[in-house]
Protein backbone atom coordinates (compact mmCIF):
# COMPACT_ATOMS: atom_id res chain seq x y z
CA UNK A 1 0.00 0.00 0.00
CA UNK A 2 1.44 3.38 -0.97
CA UNK A 3 0.55 7.04 -0.80
CA UNK A 4 -2.44 6.82 1.54
CA UNK A 5 -4.23 9.83 3.04
CA UNK A 6 -6.67 9.32 5.90
CA UNK A 7 -8.53 12.32 7.40
CA UNK A 8 -10.49 11.72 9.68
CA UNK A 9 -11.10 8.08 10.58
CA UNK A 10 -9.60 5.10 12.35
CA UNK A 11 -6.23 5.22 10.56
CA UNK A 12 -4.51 2.45 8.62
CA UNK A 13 -4.84 -1.02 10.08
CA UNK A 14 -4.54 -4.76 9.68
CA UNK A 15 -7.55 -5.85 11.67
CA UNK A 16 -9.66 -8.57 13.19
CA UNK A 17 -7.21 -11.32 12.30
CA UNK A 18 -7.87 -14.66 13.94
CA UNK A 19 -11.57 -14.43 14.74
CA UNK A 20 -12.95 -16.92 12.25
CA UNK A 21 -10.01 -17.73 9.99
CA UNK A 22 -6.48 -18.97 10.55
CA UNK A 23 -4.95 -17.56 7.37
CA UNK A 24 -1.65 -15.86 8.01
CA UNK A 25 -1.18 -12.17 7.25
CA UNK A 26 2.38 -11.63 6.06
CA UNK A 27 4.71 -9.47 4.01
CA UNK A 28 2.61 -6.31 4.21
CA UNK A 29 4.25 -2.98 3.36
CA UNK A 30 2.45 0.32 3.93
CA UNK A 31 4.46 3.42 3.05
CA UNK A 32 4.02 7.14 2.50
CA UNK A 33 1.02 7.41 4.80
CA UNK A 34 -0.56 10.65 6.00
CA UNK A 35 -3.11 10.36 8.82
CA UNK A 36 -4.83 13.40 10.34
CA UNK A 37 -7.50 13.89 13.00
CA UNK A 38 -7.88 10.15 13.52
CA UNK A 39 -8.22 7.68 16.37
CA UNK A 40 -5.14 5.69 15.30
CA UNK A 41 -2.28 6.17 12.88
CA UNK A 42 -0.99 2.68 11.99
CA UNK A 43 -2.47 -0.25 13.88
CA UNK A 44 -2.56 -4.03 14.03
CA UNK A 45 -5.52 -5.45 15.91
CA UNK A 46 -6.22 -9.14 16.37
CA UNK A 47 -9.15 -10.95 17.85
CA UNK A 48 -8.76 -11.86 21.51
CA UNK A 49 -8.31 -15.63 21.77
CA UNK A 50 -7.75 -15.85 18.02
CA UNK A 51 -5.45 -18.12 16.07
CA UNK A 52 -3.15 -17.56 13.11
CA UNK A 53 -0.27 -15.17 12.59
CA UNK A 54 0.73 -11.69 11.52
CA UNK A 55 4.35 -11.40 10.42
CA UNK A 56 6.68 -9.16 8.48
CA UNK A 57 4.58 -6.00 8.43
CA UNK A 58 6.30 -2.66 7.74
CA UNK A 59 4.88 0.83 8.19
CA UNK A 60 7.25 3.47 6.79
CA UNK A 61 7.24 7.19 6.09
CA UNK A 62 4.17 7.82 8.22
CA UNK A 63 3.06 11.39 9.03
CA UNK A 64 0.44 11.89 11.71
CA UNK A 65 -1.28 15.09 12.82
CA UNK A 66 -3.63 15.22 15.81
CA UNK A 67 -3.92 11.43 15.99
CA UNK A 68 -4.98 9.95 19.34
CA UNK A 69 -2.56 6.97 19.20
CA UNK A 70 -0.15 6.97 16.22
CA UNK A 71 1.34 3.46 16.73
CA UNK A 72 -0.69 0.53 18.05
CA UNK A 73 -0.78 -3.24 18.32
CA UNK A 74 -3.82 -4.69 20.09
CA UNK A 75 -4.00 -8.45 20.70
CA UNK A 76 -6.99 -7.96 23.00
CA UNK A 77 -9.54 -6.76 20.44
CA UNK A 78 -13.18 -7.39 21.29
CA UNK A 79 -16.23 -5.88 19.55
CA UNK A 80 -18.65 -5.86 22.45
CA UNK A 81 -19.27 -2.11 22.12
CA UNK A 82 -17.48 -1.07 25.28
CA UNK A 83 -18.50 -4.05 27.42
CA UNK A 84 -15.60 -5.94 28.97
CA UNK A 85 -14.69 -9.21 27.33
CA UNK A 86 -13.27 -12.10 29.29
CA UNK A 87 -9.53 -12.40 28.74
CA UNK A 88 -8.52 -15.42 26.70
CA UNK A 89 -5.14 -17.07 26.79
CA UNK A 90 -4.80 -17.69 23.05
CA UNK A 91 -3.71 -14.98 20.65
CA UNK A 92 -2.69 -14.45 17.06
CA UNK A 93 1.12 -14.67 16.86
CA UNK A 94 2.64 -11.30 15.88
CA UNK A 95 6.27 -11.07 14.81
CA UNK A 96 8.45 -8.88 12.64
CA UNK A 97 6.57 -5.56 12.76
CA UNK A 98 8.60 -2.47 11.79
CA UNK A 99 7.75 1.20 12.32
CA UNK A 100 10.17 3.36 10.29
CA UNK A 101 10.12 7.15 10.12
CA UNK A 102 6.86 7.80 11.97
CA UNK A 103 6.59 11.52 12.75
CA UNK A 104 3.97 14.01 13.91
CA UNK A 105 1.60 14.81 16.75
CA UNK A 106 -0.65 12.80 19.05
CA UNK A 107 -3.52 13.77 21.32
CA UNK A 108 -3.71 10.80 23.74
CA UNK A 109 -0.89 8.20 23.72
CA UNK A 110 2.07 8.03 21.31
CA UNK A 111 2.50 4.23 21.34
CA UNK A 112 0.30 1.40 22.62
CA UNK A 113 1.65 -2.10 22.09
CA UNK A 114 -0.70 -4.36 24.07
CA UNK A 115 0.43 -7.93 23.48
CA UNK A 116 -0.70 -11.22 24.98
CA UNK A 117 0.96 -12.88 27.96
CA UNK A 118 0.62 -16.23 26.18
CA UNK A 119 1.93 -14.98 22.79
CA UNK A 120 4.04 -11.85 23.21
CA UNK A 121 4.82 -9.71 20.16
CA UNK A 122 8.38 -10.34 18.99
CA UNK A 123 10.72 -8.73 16.53
CA UNK A 124 9.08 -5.31 16.82
CA UNK A 125 11.33 -2.46 15.69
CA UNK A 126 11.03 1.30 15.85
CA UNK A 127 13.44 3.37 13.79
CA UNK A 128 13.32 7.18 13.62
CA UNK A 129 10.07 7.71 15.52
CA UNK A 130 9.43 11.35 16.48
CA UNK A 131 6.09 12.07 18.12
CA UNK A 132 5.00 15.03 20.22
CA UNK A 133 1.72 15.98 21.88
CA UNK A 134 -0.47 18.46 20.00
CA UNK A 135 -0.45 21.94 21.51
CA UNK A 136 -4.10 21.54 22.45
CA UNK A 137 -3.69 18.04 23.95
CA UNK A 138 -5.82 17.48 27.02
CA UNK A 139 -3.99 17.16 30.31
CA UNK A 140 -4.78 13.43 30.19
CA UNK A 141 -2.16 12.29 27.69
CA UNK A 142 -0.87 8.85 28.59
CA UNK A 143 2.66 7.45 28.62
CA UNK A 144 3.67 4.92 25.94
CA UNK A 145 2.83 1.26 26.65
CA UNK A 146 4.81 -1.81 25.61
CA UNK A 147 3.12 -4.77 27.31
CA UNK A 148 4.80 -8.08 26.37
CA UNK A 149 6.35 -6.39 23.31
CA UNK A 150 9.87 -7.49 22.45
CA UNK A 151 12.19 -5.80 20.01
CA UNK A 152 14.33 -2.72 19.73
CA UNK A 153 14.25 0.99 19.08
CA UNK A 154 17.04 2.80 17.26
CA UNK A 155 18.13 6.13 15.84
CA UNK A 156 15.93 9.08 16.85
CA UNK A 157 13.18 8.11 19.31
CA UNK A 158 11.01 10.92 20.74
CA UNK A 159 9.68 11.15 23.32
CA UNK A 160 12.15 8.81 25.02
CA UNK A 161 9.36 6.63 26.45
CA UNK A 162 8.31 5.68 22.92
CA UNK A 163 11.40 3.49 22.76
CA UNK A 164 9.84 1.20 25.37
CA UNK A 165 11.18 -1.88 23.57
CA UNK A 166 14.31 -2.67 25.59
CA UNK A 167 17.23 -5.04 25.15
CA UNK A 168 19.32 -6.39 27.99
CA UNK A 169 22.05 -9.05 27.86
CA UNK A 170 21.23 -9.75 24.23
CA UNK A 171 17.55 -10.45 24.90
CA UNK A 172 14.71 -8.03 24.26
CA UNK A 173 12.86 -7.16 27.44
CA UNK A 174 9.44 -5.50 27.81
CA UNK A 175 8.63 -2.82 30.36
CA UNK A 176 6.61 -3.82 33.37
CA UNK A 177 2.86 -3.30 33.37
CA UNK A 178 1.77 0.23 34.32
CA UNK A 179 -0.90 0.49 36.98
CA UNK A 180 -3.49 2.04 34.61
CA UNK A 181 -3.42 -0.79 32.03
CA UNK A 182 -6.77 -2.38 31.24
CA UNK A 183 -7.80 -4.75 28.51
Amino acid sequence: MKNIVCNPGHGIRCEDSGRTTVWPVSHVVAENINVQNALYGVRIKTWQGGVGSVRNVTFSNVRVANVATPIAIDQFYCDRGGARCANRTGAVAITGVAYRRVVGTYSFQPVRLACSDARPCTGVSMVDVRLSPVASAPAGTVAPLCWNSYGEASRTIEPLGVGCLQRRNGYAMPLTQPSNYTC
